[in-house]
């Protein structure tokens, strides 16, 4: 359970360790080349893509025990997920459209939502759960938009600061946290 206190996952196969001393190790996952995992709000599961034959699929797997289950199921790329904050959506950047934007899908699986129209990436759903928050493309210093849950206009929130790259940046109760490329 993620208490706020660094727990051991490790990429490949993600490993977790429930008492960050070692001590409990055990293997989560079952694919190869697996990235970007984020745990959900409760602590009790974590959603990640993983590189397959056809592309890249979003997983959850619960830490409790079971089999990873594929929440995204078509041959696109699915990347990047991450929860929303009451747990009940996976929120991810595909191109099943074309070009990249942000999708979602039910955390226990189901069909896939589209939410952006206008590209995005890498989304971060708010803490109050009211707005998703995206890099606007997978560059670098992308800008970051946001646009409500329930859909609606997107707008961007960063100009002139940008982030260094889709994966620097984070939300949090008092903003948005990011990191900046050096001499930029």
């Amino acid at each position: 359970m993620n208490d706020g206190h660094p727990v051991r996952v490790q990429f490949g196969p993600f490993e977790a360790d429930p008492h960050r001393d070692g001590s409990t190790a055990f293997q989560l996952t079952a694919v190869g080349f697996a990235g970007t995992p984020r745990w959900s709000p409760d602590g009790q599961a974590i959603a990640f893509d993983a590189r397959t034959r056809s592309g890249y699929v979003v997983y959850a797997v619960n830490l409790q025990g079971g089999a990873q289950r594929a929440l995204t199921d078509d041959d696109s790329y699915n990347a990047c997920p991450s929860w929303s904050s009451d747990g009940k959506w996976v929120y991810f950047a595909s191109r099943r459209s074309g070009e990249y934007q942000v999708w979602k899908v039910p955390g226990q699986g189901g069909k896939a939502v589209q939410v952006t129209t206008h590209g995005g990436h890498a989304p971060l759903a708010s803490l109050d759960g009211k707005f998703i928050y995206y890099a606007k493309n997978e560059y670098a210093n992308p800008e970051i938009w946001q646009v409500p849950v329930e859909g609606g206009v997107e707008r961007v929130v960063s100009p002139p600061l940008r982030p260094a790259s889709w994966a620097s940046w984070v939300v949090v109760n008092e903003g948005i946290i990011f990191c900046k490329r050096f001499g930029r």
